[in-house]
């Protein structure tokens, strides 16, 4: 047990987002970030945020000291999976009705924040690229 790690959980596949979701390579790209620092204990060191998670007793909401599973530990975020062309009844509720700071990737556009965190970790890609 780690004293200083307050959450851990799932990563998030990506392997296998089909391509009819509308940000697949936006996913790619924010979900990345979190595949970096691999520690030698099966797990990324990746803040956590609303996916699902152990949290430290009486820790609160933090996401900064968090770890994520390495595979075969993965999780799929099943929104990402749908056919938001084509949502059914629930799901259509749920995106009409969702607190969109919270939830971003179910709608067809991306709040602005998202967004420009995007073009950072882009940049930071191709950076990370040319060094290569």
């Amino acid at each position: 047990m780690n004293p200083k790690i307050d959450k851990v959980g799932f990563s998030l596949r990506i392997d296998d987002l089909p391509d009819h979701y509308i940000h697949k390579q936006d996913v790619i790209t924010w979900e990345s970030q979190f595949w970096r620092k691999k520690l030698s204990n099966g797990f990324y060191s990746a803040p956590i945020d609303t996916t699902f998670a152990m949290h430290r007793p009486g820790g609160g909401h933090i996401n900064a000291n968090s770890l994520r599973s390495a595979p075969p530990y993965l999780a799929r975020h099943l929104p990402w999976y749908y056919d938001l062309s084509k949502p059914s009844a629930e799901i259509d509720y749920y995106n009409k009705n969702a607190d969109q700071l919270i939830s971003n990737w179910n709608n067809e556009n991306l709040p602005a924040s998202v967004k420009a965190v995007l073009v950072k970790l882009r940049a930071e890609n191709i950076a990370r690229e040319q060094k290569i």
